[in-house]
């Protein structure tokens, strides 16, 4: 259920212990960037219970900071800007992607990649055609990466 405030408001409604915990998650996997932790993984480095990471990712996820790609992974929206910028330049230098070239551009395993251009196809940024993905609008009308991008 979505509480009836803006996401704005949320960090107000926090207590200082909570706004810290839920800094901590958003720097974690900000810097984790195209690779970041499960939840289970999250929780071990923050040493906190799982239910609190799941609680912190909800409200990042309500404030636009993150982005759920499943039930135990999220990317920073920071991370998925930066995705979609790889992807719209290298489909507009080769016309397509290929899972395995998003792979070598992004540094990661198969693991994170499927997930982050999924993700793009959910955002309407990109489609996926025979194996690969293209453009599935102008660079220019492409939302954001964060937007839309449900599992």
């Amino acid at each position: 259920m979505r509480p009836s405030c803006a996401p704005s408001d949320l960090r107000n409604q926090l207590t200082a212990r909570q706004a810290a915990l839920l800094a901590r998650v958003e720097a974690l996997y900000r810097e984790a960037l195209f690779a970041p932790p499960s939840v289970r993984e999250a929780a071990h480095a923050l040493q906190v219970p799982i239910s609190a990471i799941h609680a912190m990712l909800a409200l990042a996820e309500q404030q636009g900071t993150m982005v759920s790609a499943g039930p135990t992974l999220a990317f920073h929206a920071d991370a998925l800007a930066k995705a979609r910028d790889i992807a719209i330049r290298e489909i507009k230098s080769a016309g397509s992607l290929s899972p395995s070239r998003f792979r070598d551009l992004t540094g990661v395993t198969r693991k994170h990649a499927i997930p982050l251009l999924e993700c793009l196809d959910r955002a309407g940024i990109t489609r996926r055609t025979n194996g690969s993905r293209v453009l599935s609008a102008s660079p220019d009308d492409a939302p954001s990466a964060g937007q839309q991008c449900r599992p």
